[in-house]
C-alpha cells in the first residue's frame, strides 16, 4: 500500500495492478522525478521493457505482464474497436445458454 500512496501523492493514477508487485500508472510527470524519490527496491520501467525487468517476478507477475501487453497492442486495439457488443461466442452463449448445470 505504501508505494501506491507515494505514487498517488505524485498524481499518479493507478491502472492496473498485480498485488503491488507490479504496478502500472499513468502520470504526466517525468520518470526521472518520480525515480529520483522512490523507495529502496522500487523501480519503474516502460511497458516495453516490462517483461525483462524485476528479479522476484513469479508466474503470476509474467502472466500480468503478458495480459497488459496484449492490451497495449495495435491488434488488440483494432479488434476491440470493432467488436460489436453482444456479438463474441462468449456473448451469445451468456445470452442464449442454459442456466442448468450438467451433475
Amino acid at each position: 500500500m505504501r508505494i501506491k500512496n507515494f505514487m498517488r501523492s505524485y498524481g499518479a493514477k493507478i491502472l492496473h495492478d498485480s498485488g503491488n508487485r507490479v504496478i502500472v500508472i499513468e502520470t504526466d510527470r517525468e520518470p526521472e522525478e518520480i525515480v529520483q524519490r522512490l523507495p529502496k527496491g522500487v523501480t519503474i520501467t516502460p511497458p516495453d521493457k516490462a517483461a525483462k525487468a524485476g528479479k522476484e517476478r513469479n508466474e503470476h507477475d509474467e502472466l500480468f505482464v503478458k495480459a497488459l501487453k496484449l492490451r497495449a497492442s495495435n491488434k488488440y486495439r483494432r479488434m476491440k474497436d470493432q467488436q460489436v457488443p453482444g456479438e463474441s461466442p462468449e456473448e451469445k452463449l451468456l445470452v442464449t445458454g442454459s442456466c442448468e448445470t450438467e451433475d
